[in-house]
């Protein structure tokens, strides 16, 4: 039908397609079309390449680097079962959230249950509380329960990182010779340390060298955390053993405490000054600290603080210094230094502080030391050796400092290198920060004028110029 219509009207089809208008029309029709095809080409591209760009002065709607690595590195899909009410804040905001995770990995899958409209799965999972997150991967499985209402980004990448872990690594804290207990809340206590770490998934017990008589077989970390009293030669012994077998220590030592450790620390190439270093540092005074805190803002490229990036503040702290005759197997690293108008104060009688040249030792002052065994100790078919973190301060992690800027950080970090687990790391939650757009006279102007009066007139005049030149055809 449509061959004998175009044959008995061909010079009246003819005669429409070489007007003007036609043609005009036609070179619409074409672009029109083409441009589409640009659009449905444009969306399957970014509908497989997509990205996300955060424009906000805090970064709030970005995750932290850390959890995006938590996320390229999962190697086993993680079912995500959040159990919340319908329509409720707390679950668009987790949909946000694991959305977001989501872009950054494949391997998380999530499902959403209210409890009121399907209670027989929620009995399953033994829910009896809104806005329980359950995760599971494999046999594994662990659950947040948020104590606001929103599900924080640390809680769920630490969630993350317990659910992907085939098994715990055990952290053991010294005890019986006054180092700062792992249960008590005080400010002197080191209970948010032992949350913190508990956390992202280590077990952490307290141990006593006497009472079990060696250090565990199981031992992923032995913390020695600010000891007061000397050490037995049996316990020594069973340190100097533990590293030489290519152990993990976190040492943090006061100023002013003699505890035997010395002669261990002398093996690894390491002296620890007999000293207490005062910071005249207007910051600290900013910060209603007096001179006796040191404050550090400066950092080497260790592994450790590399993305450090949050001053660390440390009371009542001494220094570290490496030996002239280091151990060739051995690799040593300053991690923090303290600020140039520091000094290392010896006079421990006088009332006030004052640099005696002849002394003191001046700043900038090592604080923190990484020591790493190359080669796996004299087996050299080993490719793990021993490591040693060493503080010239202990209270920087107890409960009275540890949240103070970035003291958590550069103890989880000190964790997480010391037992080579690249991934665990706390994160602190984003600052919901209210951020004004404030124009000068002038902007303001622009602002007005370009939307409301310039951009409508130009419309304007292009729709009244189109008219003119179609009425003229």
């Amino acid at each position: 039908l449509l061959v004998i219509f175009f044959v008995e009207h061909f010079e009246l089809i003819k005669a429409f397609s070489v007007r003007r208008s036609t043609r005009l029309g036609a070179n619409s029709l074409l672009m029109i079309i083409l441009f589409l095809a640009i659009l449905i080409i444009l969306n399957f591209i970014l509908s497989r390449h997509s990205q996300r760009f955060d424009l906000s002065e805090t970064g709030k709607f970005s995750l932290a680097p850390q959890t995006v690595k938590v996320l390229e590195n999962l190697n086993n899909e993680i079912k995500v079962t959040g159990f919340f009410q319908e329509g409720s804040r707390p679950r668009l905001e987790f949909k946000d959230l694991i959305e977001n995770y989501q872009h950054h990995s494949g391997k998380l899958k999530y499902e959403f249950i209210d409890p009121d409209r399907r209670p027989a799965i929620a009995k399953q999972y033994g829910i009896n509380q809104y806005n329980t997150i359950v995760l599971e991967s494999g046999k594994q499985e662990t659950r947040i329960k948020p104590a606001t209402d929103a599900v924080t980004e640390e809680e769920l990448t630490n969630a993350l990182i317990r659910v992907s872990r085939e098994a715990r690594k055990v952290v053991y804290s010294l005890e019986g010779h006054g180092e700062h207990p792992l249960e008590d809340t005080a400010q002197t206590g080191y209970s948010q340390a032992k949350e913190s770490l508990e956390r992202v998934g280590f077990e952490v017990k307290a141990l006593s060298i006497l009472k079990e008589g060696k250090i565990p077989l199981d031992t992923s970390l032995l913390v020695i955390a600010g000891p007061q009293r000397s050490f037995l030669p049996a316990e020594k012994e069973a340190v100097r053993k533990y590293l030489q077998g290519e152990g993990q220590v976190l040492l943090m030592m006061d100023p002013q405490e003699t505890t035997g450790l010395e002669d261990l620390l002398a093996e690894w190439g390491l002296t620890l000054g007999n000293e207490i270093i005062v910071d005249p540092s207007p910051n600290l005074m900013l910060l209603g600290f007096d001179a006796s805190n040191a404050l550090v803002l400066n950092y080497t490229p260790h592994e450790i603080v590399k993305d450090l990036r949050l001053a660390t503040l440390f009371p009542v702290a001494r220094s570290i210094r490496f030996s002239s005759d280091k151990a060739p197997a051995l690799d040593y690293q300053t991690l923090a230094k303290t600020g140039p108008e520091s000094w290392g104060e010896t006079n421990f009688t006088s009332r006030q502080a004052r640099f005696d040249p002849t002394q003191d030792h001046k700043g900038p002052l090592d604080i923190v030391a990484a020591i790493e065994q190359r080669g796996g100790g004299e087996d050299t078919d080993k490719k793990e050796g021993a490591r040693l973190v060493v503080f010239g301060d202990s209270d920087f992690a107890s409960n009275g400092f540890f949240n103070f800027s970035g003291n958590s950080d550069l103890f989880l970090a000190s964790v997480n290198w010391l037992t080579r687990e690249k991934d665990l790391i706390s994160i602190r939650p984003k600052e919901a920060k209210f951020s004004p757009l404030i124009l000068t006279q002038r902007q303001g102007k622009i602002f007005f004028y370009v939307p409301v009066i310039v951009l409508p007139a130009i419309v304007i005049a292009a729709g009244i110029g189109t008219w003119r030149g179609r009425k003229k055809l």
